[in-house]
């Protein structure tokens, strides 16, 4: 990415919320990202870079029909 705005990426944050599909989970975002943070799941220890990048739990389709007991915190 070369753009004006983009620059080397720093001040940027990019969200990889699915990293891949059944069969190959690809955790790398296919872009020269440079500077830039990703926030993502499916980590290894290959993709993450420490002091850039954040991790966050993957998205998965089969939750959104889990019912899950009402708690109060009251």
């Amino acid at each position: 990415m070369t753009t004006y705005r983009w620059g080397d990426g720093g001040n940027h944050l990019l969200f990889n919320m699915l990293p891949g599909s059944v069969p190959e989970y690809n955790t790398v975002l296919d872009v020269d990202v440079g500077r830039a943070v990703i926030a993502g799941g499916g980590f290894d220890s290959w993709t993450y870079r420490r002091t850039y990048d954040v991790a966050i739990p993957v998205y998965n389709p089969l939750t959104a029909d889990v019912d899950l007991p009402h708690k109060s915190y009251m």
